[in-house]
């Protein structure tokens, strides 16, 4: 009996941990990307770049904080614990 593709990751959760942060790490590269050619292409499309720069920014930042996040549960599956700070 054949198993899905997906069934490896609900098998082996650091498996998917890993995963995730690849992705994470190809849409920053993305974003990274249109950020640096959008003022340009945009200006020649006719469109005013301003609102598009201000939407990746945010995004970034979004990424950032998923990458993050992504980077604690990988850490938590690999055994590491975190104390509470007063």
């Amino acid at each position: 009996m054949e198993r899905s593709p997906n069934s490896v990751w609900a098998r082996h959760p650091r498996a998917l941990a890993f995963r995730v942060s690849c992705d994470l790490e190809a849409r920053v590269e993305g974003a990274r990307v249109a950020y640096a050619r959008a003022r340009t292409a945009l200006t020649e499309a006719g469109l005013d770049p301003e609102e598009a720069l201000r939407a990746l920014e945010a995004e970034a930042a979004d990424l950032q904080r998923l990458q993050r996040e992504a980077t604690m549960v990988a850490e938590a599956l690999a055994g590491r614990r975190w104390h509470a700070r007063l």
